[in-house]
């Protein structure tokens, strides 16, 4: 009989595990997990812990849906049962203070709370940071930091409430644990399928011949990277290869809005206009499977500051394409010599945000202002 120790309870949110509520790399995380933990789990059960009964049953029809043929059980957490004879509770967020005031009815010890890292830029998250700290938590609960640069800033999170609490109180309880594990992926969802890659090219009149670069990524100039060095740099590439080879660009995901979808289609027209560009909507079904089956390479030139992790480079490597990315954050972590090249990548210094720092804790702005101005800033750059 498998150990009940070894389980663990699920607290399921929709915004944590289904990418129908939104496209983007933590639900796609969420969902890869869930898969992994319904087909690898040596439990004899499966528990959900959510806020409402909808919710309950959409994870028992998951569990469901994914074949699983072991019990699967629901409980509010408004009428909590005890959890002790369980080992954690896994939360798909790292702000768990509220669970772990909940826990507090039956006692610190009775079972360890363990959330998970995403976005790391938010007013939120790092009031979420401080609130942990002053929450009962304890030292056999923990954050799973996705990548070393999430570690390190989580780290510094801690070190200012500890500061601040020590020199307000005097003393400050034990953090949590955080060990840095990568996400992953239900590799087999990303295996190059030779059918798709054969029709899809077939589809667009390219042969083997042709050298396709795929970026699956939100396509927004201000909020997740600016397309235009990248278009630069194909652009050489092909005028490198000349007459033998035609290199061609696949777009899959989805434009932030118009002015988004102007600086892609006409800055690749402007700065690649021998290069083919093709836009792929990432909401259409068999589109992603087009846009790695159908590749040669993954490229993730991605330069925003909530790249905590980055998901896309790990399912393209699961389906077998090199990867080109940008050197940053948590692409330092997986993007290495024997799959990609990581492109040296800048940023500007701590001192040149200082003033969008102080108004964002002050909350005169926040993230999506920042973004409101960053996007302005682009319309300027490229007024098309």
């Amino acid at each position: 009989m498998p150990d009940p120790k070894r389980n663990a309870a699920i607290y399921y949110l929709e915004d944590g595990f289904n990418p129908q509520n939104g496209l983007n790399g933590r639900r796609m995380a969420g969902q890869s997990f869930l898969k992994g933990f319904f087909d690898h789990a040596d439990v004899d059960e499966f528990i959900a812990i959510s806020n409402t009964k909808k919710r309950l049953e959409t994870f028992v029809q998951i569990a469901k849906k994914y074949g699983v043929s072991k019990r699967v059980k629901g409980f509010l957490n408004s009428t909590p049962q005890p959890l002790h004879h369980l080992g954690a509770m896994f939360i798909p967020t790292p702000n768990y203070y509220k669970q772990a005031w909940e826990r507090l009815h039956f006692g610190m010890e009775s079972y360890s709370l363990c959330g998970l890292t995403h976005t790391i830029s938010s007013p939120a998250f790092m009031d979420g940071m401080f609130n942990l700290r002053v929450s009962p938590q304890a030292e056999w609960d923990a954050i799973i930091c996705t990548s070393q640069a999430v570690h390190s800033a989580i780290q510094y999170l801690f070190e200012t409430a500890d500061d601040f609490l020590s020199h307000r109180f005097g003393s400050v309880p034990p953090r949590p644990q955080l060990p840095v594990v990568p996400l992953g992926i239900h590799a087999k969802d990303f295996y190059r399928k030779p059918e798709i890659r054969h029709s899809f090219r077939q589809e667009m009149g390219w042969t083997e011949d042709d050298i396709v670069v795929s970026t699956v990524a939100r396509l927004s100039p201000y909020s997740k990277f600016d397309p235009l060095p990248l278009f630069i740099a194909l652009q050489q590439a092909q005028k490198a290869l000349g007459s033998q080879k035609r290199l061609h660009m696949v777009a899959c995901s989805y434009y932030a809005d118009t002015h988004s979808k102007k600086v892609f289609e006409v800055g690749a027209a402007s700065l690649m206009p021998d290069v083919g560009y093709h836009y792929l909507d990432g909401d259409i079904s068999g589109n992603r499977d087009k846009a790695y089956s159908g590749a040669d390479i993954a490229a993730y030139p991605i330069d925003n500051m909530q790249e905590s992790f980055g998901l896309a480079p790990i399912e393209a490597m699961a389906a077998g394409l090199p990867v080109i990315a940008s050197d940053w954050d948590g692409l330092r972590d997986t993007v290495s010599p024997d799959v990609g090249i990581r492109v040296p990548t800048l940023s500007t210094r701590s001192a040149q945000t200082a003033e969008q720092a102080r108004l964002l804790h002050l909350e005169e702005i926040n993230l999506p202002n920042i973004l409101v101005i960053y996007q302005h800033r682009s319309k300027l750059i490229y007024p098309y």
